[in-house]
């Protein structure tokens, strides 16, 4: 599942592929804005939803989460990852 493509109400990306790839270049991840520098692994996501093609670079750090999140059932905006991860703490450890 994927967290632009496969995490909406209407159905599932027709296409999708994520790969880990080591930066040749500095990169912006579009979930925390972070900077991935040249040298740091990063999640390359791309899908084709509704026929619109989207790709997305996500930092290491905020791949992990995400698909931590996946794993229990979370979706969310794309961008909003910081949010869902506080939505998940308060709802699982009460």
């Amino acid at each position: 599942m994927s967290l632009t493509c496969g995490c909406d109400d209407d159905g599932y990306a027709e296409f999708y592929q994520s790969t880990m790839r080591k930066a040749r270049k500095a990169h912006r991840c579009r979930e925390c804005g972070c900077t991935i520098q040249p040298g740091e692994l990063y999640e390359y996501e791309v899908c084709v939803f509704e026929g619109y093609f989207s790709f997305k670079k996500s930092c290491e750090k905020c791949s992990d989460l995400a698909h931590s999140l996946i794993d229990v059932g979370f979706c969310w905006p794309e961008g909003d990852l910081a949010f869902a991860y506080r939505e998940y703490l308060s709802e699982y450890t009460k």
